[in-house]
């Protein structure tokens, strides 16, 4: 952490246990106990303006759980790391681990193929509802993690992907310096990307939710044979 951040990186808090806040089983004392201790520990190395990324894109399923998440509490000041491109990742990260099991000597590429084309159409989706809401394109901030399996097999062409998609690379364009990202959506439960959110308050038709799972892709990689 100390290496990406002197390399100039924004390093910010996902808090310690990685809780899921829309969850009944999680209290809010517990959560921002959670994002405190996160912040204790990278304290020497974390970039203040880059907020709290919440595990899962979750906010909140109760107003009360939201508004800690938009006004912070006793404990610390919580400051939403809100992003605009929400990816299924990790499901396809979770597909391309019992893949490689299976066919440990094969060549990746269609496996890299599906996922770029994934995150090609989630690049599209997201984009569009910008447009819809503000007649633009904003800058985007995607959610994709770096330490999945699938990454080091997507990495070299997926900067192309975005810029091909968006019209301009995503970047790491900082959430404080964009108004769009100081925006707090009025629904329940809160979270997910922040442009699905903003549709949702918006009355959009046609999202589905959550806005990212397993569901939507199991059927798209089994006709693949991936």
């Amino acid at each position: 952490m100390k290496a990406w951040s002197e390399a100039g990186h924004a390093i910010g808090n996902h808090t310690y246990a990685h809780r899921n806040l829309a969850s009944a089983k999680t209290a809010v004392d517990a959560y921002t106990a959670d994002i405190a201790r996160e912040e204790q520990l990278s304290a020497d190395c974390r970039d203040s303006r880059s907020g709290c990324a919440f595990p899962f894109l979750k906010e909140g399923d109760t107003t009360e759980k939201r508004t800690v998440c938009a006004t912070g509490s006793r404990r610390t000041a919580i400051a939403r790391g809100a992003v605009t491109i929400d990816t299924s990742d990790w499901y396809y990260d979770q597909r391309f681990i019992a893949w490689k099991k299976k066919h440990p000597r094969d060549d990746p590429a269609p496996f890299r193929r599906a996922y770029l084309a994934h995150l090609s159409s989630r690049i599209a989706y997201y984009d569009g509802l910008s447009r819809q809401l503000f007649h633009r394109s904003v800058k985007h901030v995607c959610c994709c993690t770096r330490n999945r399996r699938s990454t080091p097999h997507s990495c070299p062409t997926y900067s192309t992907c975005c810029a091909r998609m968006a019209g301009r690379s995503c970047g790491q364009a900082r959430p404080t310096a964009i108004p769009v990202y100081s925006l707090r959506p009025d629904v329940l439960p809160a979270g997910e990307s922040l442009l699905w959110s903003l549709a949702k308050a918006a009355k959009l038709r046609d999202l589905r939710y959550p806005g990212e799972d397993d569901r939507y892709e199991k059927p798209l990689l089994d006709a693949l044979g991936l």
